[in-house]
């Protein structure tokens, strides 16, 4: 009867040792989830600092008007080793000639034309083409923010977080 007890005693010690074991396993799972999502979070956030700069440009210029610029000639500026100054000229709605400077790479060629979105009060406040955003890109800017918000509350939810499965 004593031996009984004894093996009913190892029993339940091995089974609160393996009980041990797997919330250790659990935990470990649990954290190693929470730095990956982290580090997809930190990721996506950049990204959607970078896409909040060109939405308020695109805000801002909404009322810019679009037209080409030509290019005129390049100027080495002495105090940069990085860029040049390219001076492009377009012509204005009221007619008048404007002239524009656009940084380049000193190793870059400068296009002979380029598409700019300029103020009408103020033609030297303009945005290069590629530096707003078209409607497709907004609609990715929202879902981002929504992946963003998603992601965080996974990140928080440990329900939710035990749910997902870790695969090699």
């Amino acid at each position: 009867m004593n031996n009984n007890f004894e093996v009913g005693n190892q029993n339940q010690f091995d089974n609160e040792k393996a009980e041990k074991i797997i919330g250790v396993v659990e935990k470990a799972q649990l954290i190693y989830k929470r730095i990956m999502l982290g580090i997809i979070i930190t990721i996506l956030f950049i990204i959607i600092l970078f896409d909040t700069v060109l939405v308020r440009q695109t805000i801002i210029s909404k009322d810019y008007i679009e037209t080409t610029a030509v290019y005129v000639s390049r100027e080495t500026d002495g105090e940069s080793d990085i860029f040049d100054d390219c001076i492009y000229t377009f012509i204005d709605k009221q007619e008048n000639k404007q002239e524009i400077i656009v940084s380049i790479s000193k190793d870059d060629e400068p296009e002979q034309e380029i598409k700019i979105k300029y103020n009408e009060k103020n033609p030297q406040d303009y945005y290069e083409e590629g530096s707003t955003m078209d409607k497709s890109g907004i609609i990715w800017y929202v879902v981002k923010i929504v992946a963003l918000i998603l992601l965080i509350i996974t990140f928080f939810n440990k329900r939710i977080l035990n749910r997902i499965s870790i695969s090699n």
